[in-house]
């Protein structure tokens, strides 16, 4: 049902329905019925394909601990001790002058320590590590727009680089995960079409029209991103208790 080749067949030779907005297809009783199976399927093909399952959902399960889930965990952990600090505190040293708005989430881009949207909204927040820590909370959030009081009121814990470093040492190995999961997806694909006897030229003509618009923008739900992690109570939008000073 994932590979390219059942993709490209529901999608162009069946017509499947598109959810509206979602970017993804409809897998109607009717559409399931009526997908191909080899007339002589090779065991030997069979075989692979069950072993290369196996692994897709062992890889499945362990991309699901994202890194990104971890930190926000961890961060809400220190919201509830009351162990942090707004951005907005007095130790930071920050102006937020050059932020008044609120600017589109898709517009958020961070250079360096400083944290930009379009032309007109920018904060220099002078510590790589604070840079790369904030940009990763607003990034996890499911606002749409970076409004300048949630952005001064956005918790941050007194430990945020070692929280930081650990997050940067996890997301690098669910890295690795996740390029097995797509060489995986790959040989899979290669024995469907082995299964069904396809030629270079047939693979290659799937392959690119999926890769095309408007295909490309329709593709598997990946376990990863079941859903948009949500971030703790108290991260930004209302106020944080804060302990000591900074």
């Amino acid at each position: 049902m994932n590979s390219s080749l059942a993709r490209w067949y529901y999608l162009v030779r069946l017509r499947s329905g598109v959810l509206e907005g979602s970017s993804r297809a409809h897998i109607y009783p009717r559409t399931l019925e009526a997908l191909p199976w080899p007339k002589d399927a090779d065991r030997h093909t069979l075989g692979r394909l069950a072993v290369l399952y196996q692994e897709l959902e062992r890889l499945a399960q362990v991309s699901r601990d994202n890194p990104r889930a971890w930190l926000l965990a961890e961060v809400e952990r220190r919201i509830e001790d009351q162990a942090g600090y707004r951005l907005s505190a007095p130790g930071f040293g920050l102006s937020f002058v050059e932020w008044q708005g609120a600017p589109s989430m898709e517009e958020l881009l961070l250079e360096g320590t400083v944290l930009q949207a379009g032309l007109f909204h920018r904060l220099d927040l002078k510590d790589p590590d604070l840079a790369r820590f904030v940009y990763l909370m607003l990034t996890s959030t499911e606002a749409e727009r970076v409004a300048s009081g949630e952005l001064q009121r956005l918790f941050v814990p007194t430990d945020y680089r070692d929280l930081l470093a650990v997050y940067e040492e996890k997301e690098r190995a669910f890295s690795e995960v996740r390029e097995a999961f797509f060489r995986t997806l790959a040989e899979l694909d290669e024995a469907v079409f082995d299964l069904f006897g396809l030629t270079e030229e047939e693979r290659r003509h799937i392959l690119e029209r999926l890769s095309a618009f408007p295909l490309d923008r329709l593709r598997p739900r990946y376990p990863w991103e079941v859903g948009r992690v949500r971030p703790p109570q108290g991260l930004h939008g209302r106020s944080v208790p804060i302990r000591g000073g900074l």
